[in-house]
């Protein structure tokens, strides 16, 4: 009767092969990470805030990463019905937040398609950071991050889910044009993608 032996060999060398992958993989992953070290910028100081999520720090334009505020014009429902301006409470409640708290600080080493360094900002008295807290209390939505404190704002009707509105992406889809289809469909997937591994930010 003949026997067949298995191909340690073979099975040696898938591992060899695999275990060369992960190296090659880790060692990229770390590079990454040493770069972002390097160029990551952080900025002191009070921000002159535009809207719900950008502003100025300095001559700096920032805005907030991972997290998506309604537009500035854009118009809400509140739970009433009743339409109210709430790009505006937006950015009012941002102004709020940072309000009497001079060490706010912010870092990040992004930039977004306008030129504005993408950043997560922290400041005393906060439990979390400014980009979280804006999710948080329902001034603004998971934007590639935060989704489970979007996920508690939305259940307990805080801010913008008290009411309804449209989604800020949707309402820059809508005034961009057909082109704008494609696009946030591209940024959609991609920020889905940044967000697996731990990276939001803004591609729009």
């Amino acid at each position: 009767m003949t026997r067949f032996r298995r191909r340690r060999p073979a099975r040696r060398s898938r591992l060899r092969s695999f275990l060369v992958s992960l190296l090659s993989l880790t060692g990229i992953a770390l590079a990454a990470i040493a770069v972002q070290m390097l160029a990551t910028r952080t900025l002191e100081g009070p921000i002159t805030v535009a809207d719900g999520d950008s502003g100025t720090i300095g001559t700096v334009r920032v805005r907030l990463e991972g997290i998506d505020a309604p537009e500035f014009n854009q118009l809400c429902r509140d739970a009433r019905g009743a339409q109210f301006d709430c790009g505006r409470r937006a950015r009012d409640h941002l102004r709020q937040l940072i309000a009497g708290r001079p060490d706010t600080a912010c870092s990040g080493f992004e930039t977004d398609r306008f030129g504005r360094l993408l950043v997560t900002c922290t400041a005393s008295g906060l439990a979390r950071s400014l980009n979280g807290q804006m999710v948080h209390d329902g001034w603004a939505l998971a934007f590639g991050a935060h989704d489970w404190l979007e996920s508690d704002a939305r259940a307990a009707k805080r801010g913008l889910w008290a009411g309804t509105f449209e989604r800020p992406r949707d309402v820059r889809e809508r005034s961009n044009g057909a082109t704008g289809d494609l696009a946030g469909g591209v940024g959609s997937l991609l920020r889905r993608l940044r967000s697996m591994v731990g990276a939001g930010g803004h591609l729009e």
